[in-house]
């Protein structure tokens, strides 16, 4: 048999006929419980505050400073013991345990650990679900996937986190990506992040996994990284010291080069660019494979339409495809314009 409350009623919600949320004074202390149609007492007057949850039909309760769960049954499905209880979309809960975040559902089961340093980064994960969200745990960022995985784990300084974006076609037909970065002159492109651990930077790209786990294809050792968008491509700009290297991907933030560049054109001429490795120059396609070798020691654009080569100190001409026309035999090579000057000097 049900006690009638017989103190007077602070707060009233009528969710129900016979499921009202109230609030009286117990001991000079207002405190809430709830209480049927005929204000017969379904729970005692203990929590600080019960507030109903119509998505989930849950009341969300506080007791002693700290959030739990009861159900419309009056059975508590979580102990108060969460610093902070936030309901959202889908049945899910935002809470904080000890100083961390993490994700619960209605049922209180765990989905996502207490472990995050930031409820914001949560309820971005939360409402979006449908992207990767940046999170963070003591200090150190990596990321989640829609499911909750932590697809790059925390344990990075700072982090690009890949997002759609838009692009815009130049005069010059070069596709530059906008976003933003999180340390100066940074550039964001789908596909890639760039990380930052124990001060240096490298790059992770979500086409690759190992282990769950987004792979780092370009490992930290770098003072900086910049990503620029090109056609057909992006080129990665890795500076250590005063070495800088050049890397390739496709649109999709794919890797296409097998070596790191000193130098990658950013245009493209009849199918190929031109490289750098090792202080020798050669060609690339699309695909970023090398169908130049890297061998001449120099190789410059002529007004005729093809290029001009020096290889072991001797002299030949290459089409726009790097194909051989004239083998590099020769001490030098002249032709004519409307002048007689050397074409190629060095």
């Amino acid at each position: 048999m049900n006690i009638k409350l017989v103190t007077p009623i602070l707060h009233r919600e009528v969710v129900e006929e016979n499921y009202i949320i109230a609030s009286t004074i117990v001991n000079d202390i207002e405190l809430w419980g709830l209480l049927n149609g005929q204000d017969e007492i379904l729970l005692s007057f203990i929590y600080d505050k019960i507030d109903y949850v119509p998505q989930g039909d849950i009341c969300i309760a506080k007791k002693n400073g700290l959030y739990g769960m009861i159900d419309k049954a009056c059975r508590v499905v979580l102990e108060c013991r969460y610093e902070e209880m936030d309901y959202y979309p889908d049945g899910l809960l935002l809470i904080k345990e000890k100083g961390y975040y993490g994700v619960i559902n209605i049922e209180g089961k765990e989905i996502l650990p207490c472990r995050y340093d930031n409820g914001d980064d949560l309820f971005d994960w939360i409402i979006k679900r449908n992207a990767y969200s940046k999170v963070s745990h003591d200090g150190l960022y990596g990321l989640l996937d829609d499911n909750g995985v932590e697809v790059i784990s925390c344990k990075y300084e700072s982090i690009l986190c890949p997002k759609i974006i838009e692009k815009e076609k130049d005069e010059d037909n070069y596709w530059w990506y906008e976003g933003f970065g999180l340390w100066e002159d940074h550039y964001f492109t789908k596909g890639l992040c760039v990380v930052k651990q124990e001060g240096l930077s490298g790059i992770i790209s979500i086409n690759y996994k190992e282990n769950m786990q987004f792979k780092e294809i370009v490992p930290c050792e770098y003072d900086s990284i910049k990503l620029h968008g090109m056609w057909k491509g992006i080129r990665a700009e890795l500076s250590r010291g005063d070495i800088k290297l050049w890397g390739l991907f496709d649109d999709k933030g794919v890797f296409l080069t097998s070596y790191l560049y000193e130098y990658i054109e950013d245009s493209i001429n009849n199918g190929v660019r031109m490289v750098k490795r090792d202080g020798l120059y050669g060609f690339i396609d699309y695909g970023g494979n090398e169908v130049v070798q890297c061998k001449y020691e120099d190789i410059l654009l002529s007004d005729n339409h093809c290029y001009l080569a020096r290889y072991k100190g001797l002299y030949g001409i290459l089409d726009l495809a790097g194909r051989i026309i004239v083998p590099c035999k020769y001490e030098s090579i002249r032709e004519f314009k409307s002048t007689y000057e050397p074409l190629f000097e060095l």
